[in-house]
């Protein structure tokens, strides 16, 4: 089922003086982001791959009703999809943040929607704490460069994997850092991320293709 609570919209500024437009997802969307990010798990840099396999996982079982309470926000710039952040709530009290895929680099784009992805959380859905699942070191890295997370025992991926824990009192206490933006959205705008356009990843696609055909 689909939580009640739904994320406003806002536009947050990057680093280059472009604005990202950061919305919530429809499950009707759900097909159109699989074609999208689909070509990216075969991209080794930065593990593209095996990111962008967990989302097409978080993606399908959100389509299929296999995942209770999921969410899904999107990142656009001039009605491009710029990245998308993927989890789901937990009996109102915990929240689960699993995973960030970038489709625009070098702009803060994940760690924007990281950030938009907590205040859904925590002050839209009004949860404790957010449980979050790393599975990569280059994820874990950026994740503590921006929260002092705490680390627990009992949920994860694997069993008796550790846990990284995002509290509300560390939310609240690097909120002015990190969560930015303005309200309400450009009616004209928030139209335009309806058309889902895809975004160009040749840069990244490519550079997969000549690596594949390397190793024939």
């Amino acid at each position: 089922s689909q939580l009640h609570g739904r994320y406003p919209p806002k536009t947050v500024p990057l680093a280059d003086g472009t604005e990202m437009l950061i919305r919530q997802a429809e499950v009707a969307e759900v097909p159109t982001l699989l074609r999208i990010v689909r070509p990216l798990r075969w991209v080794k840099v930065d593990d593209y791959d095996r990111v962008t396999g967990h989302v097409v996982g978080d993606l399908s079982a959100w389509q299929s009703g296999q995942r209770r309470d999921p969410y899904c926000l999107l990142g656009f710039v001039d009605g491009v999809l710029a990245g998308l952040v993927t989890g789901r709530a937990r009996e109102g009290r915990r929240a689960t943040s699993y995973h960030a895929l970038a489709l625009h680099r070098g702009l803060r784009v994940g760690a924007l929607l990281l950030a938009a992805k907590m205040e859904h959380l925590l002050e839209v859905l009004g949860e404790k704490e957010i449980w979050i699942a790393t599975d990569n070191a280059l994820g874990h890295r950026r994740w503590l460069a921006e929260y002092p997370l705490e680390a627990r025992r009992g949920y994860g991926s694997a069993d008796g994997q550790t846990c990284w824990v995002l509290t509300r009192e560390v939310y609240l206490a690097s909120r002015p850092r990190l969560v930015s933006g303005q309200r309400p959205v450009d009616p004209e705008l928030l139209s335009k991320s309806r058309r889902l356009v895809a975004p160009d990843l040749s840069e990244l696609t490519d550079g997969a293709a000549e690596a594949f055909e390397a190793r024939l």
